[in-house]
């Protein structure tokens, strides 16, 4: 049950994969001395979901618990615990808690680097992790380093068609998005869609996010027409599998505005704008 809701996960169904881990837990749970690690999986795995729903406060006492409870069954340095590292730490660098993610994720690491082989795909998700972690604070140059060791690591590991693979394109674009080598990161970011789309249909949030990006790079290269396509193309897969109020919306809605009053279509934009206000504003209060 808890390995199909990270089907679910992944596919980006993630009521259906709420619901599954949900019960896994449920029933784990009614016998947690025979198996704390079952206990800790299922947790991680909801928190991990809640982190990619946005729903932070709700993630992060699912993840420690998990954390917690692999420490105590297990010690420090086991692959385990540095899975559920790799978790809290992902989850403050979505909340912009960066000093607090760093460590965690360098602890990550620590564990990884001493007890699996350095081409495991769990040390390329957590240096991948640390890549998007250095380019959010500024340092591209680490991010760079890190971000194409973890694609180097998952394309050995799963192959050149993997959504592993896709994403971390799509973060190494962003990098090169930061550092305005557009051209570099159009070409990653052509890819990654590419990939996503082969691996999980066009209605993907991993599509919207990459084509949001591309979106930027062309309105960063002056291509308005093109920036808008892709903007409009976002918004829509956006609105249909996550609704039309979530949180993400509000920067692809801001960027089309932006694309759009640099084509003189300020009326347009205006109301682009207020609906990225209404919708942050209904998430503040959350």
């Amino acid at each position: 049950m808890n390995n199909l809701g990270e089907v679910y996960r992944r596919q980006g169904k993630l009521v259906e994969a709420e619901e599954l881990y949900r019960r896994s837990i449920a029933i784990v749970e009614r016998a947690p001395a025979l198996n704390p690690l079952a206990i800790a999986n299922a947790l991680n795995n909801l928190g991990i979901l809640y982190t990619a729903q946005r729903r932070y406060l709700d993630a992060e006492p699912l993840l420690r618990r998990a954390l917690d409870i692999k420490r105590r069954a297990l010690g420090t340095e086991r692959r385990e615990v540095a899975l559920s590292l790799l978790a809290l730490g992902e989850l403050y660098s979505y909340q912009g808690k960066y000093a607090e993610a760093l460590p965690i994720l360098l602890e990550a690491l620590a564990i990884g680097d001493k007890t699996l082989p350095p081409t495991h795909p769990l040390v390329g998700d957590i240096v991948s992790a640390l890549g998007a972690l250095y380019n959010s604070i500024g340092n591209y140059g680490q991010a760079e380093t890190l971000l194409r060791r973890g694609l180097g690591i998952r394309e050995r590991a799963f192959g050149l068609d993997h959504p592993s693979v896709a994403t971390s394109l799509n973060n190494l674009a962003v990098v090169y998005k930061g550092q305005r080598r557009y051209h570099e990161a159009e070409d990653l970011l052509k890819r990654s869609i590419a990939i996503y789309e082969r691996n999980y249909g066009t209605d993907h949030p991993e599509v919207a996010r990459g084509r949001w990006n591309l979106a930027d790079v062309y309105y960063g290269t002056g291509r308005f027409a093109d920036a808008e396509t892709e903007y409009r193309r976002a918004i829509a897969i956006q609105e249909r599998v996550l609704g039309r109020e979530h949180s993400d919306l509000t920067w692809i809605l801001e960027g089309l505005a932006r694309t759009l009053r640099s084509t003189n279509r300020e009326g347009e934009a205006a109301l682009l704008d207020v609906r990225a206000a209404a919708i942050r504003a209904k998430h503040a209060q959350e």
